[in-house]
C-alpha cells in the first residue's frame, strides 16, 4: 500500500514486492521521485496509479501534472506498472513513449450487483493484440 512504512517492508525477505503509489493533490515531482528512490531498495516493482487522481494519457501528453520526460526517466530507472485512463487506440503510443514495465487493467463499472462489464477491457486487449 501507499503508506506502508519502509521499516515494515524492509523486514520482508524472499518475496518480490510491488509498491502501490497513488498520485495525490500537492504531490510534486520531487515527492514522487523521492518516494520511488526511498522504497527502491525493498520493492522490486512500483504500481503508479494515475487513474485514481484522474490523470489520463491526454494529460501526460500535455505535460500535466509533470513533464512527460519526467515519467520517461522514472520508468527508465524503476520497474513501473502504470494505471492510467486513456483510449484503447492510444495505447500503442503510450507504450512506445513511456515504456512502462506493464499496465494495470481493470473491468468497467458494475452493471448490477455481481455483474460487471468488461467491454472496455476487451477494447484494450484488442488494441494490445500483436498480429503475426
Amino acid at each position: 500500500g501507499m503508506f506502508t512504512p519502509l521499516e515494515e517492508l524492509a523486514k520482508v525477505q524472499g518475496i518480490s514486492l510491488i509498491k502501490h503509489v497513488t498520485m495525490a493533490d500537492g504531490f510534486s515531482q520531487n515527492d514522487l521521485a523521492g518516494h520511488f528512490r526511498q522504497y527502491a531498495a525493498c520493492c522490486d516493482t512500483f504500481l503508479l496509479d494515475l487513474s485514481a487522481a484522474g490523470i489520463s494519457w491526454h494529460n501526460l501528453q500535455n505535460d500535466q501534472p509533470f513533464p512527460l520526460d519526467f515519467f520517461k526517466q522514472l520508468f527508465g530507472k524503476y520497474q513501473t506498472i502504470l494505471a492510467i485512463d486513456g483510449p484503447p487506440d492510444g495505447l500503442g503510443d503510450l507504450l512506445k513513449t513511456l515504456q512502462p514495465y506493464g499496465l494495470s487493467l481493470k473491468g468497467g463499472e458494475e452493471e448490477k450487483t455481481g455483474i460487471k462489464s468488461f467491454d472496455e477491457l476487451d477494447d484494450i486487449l484488442d488494441a494490445l493484440e500483436i498480429t503475426e
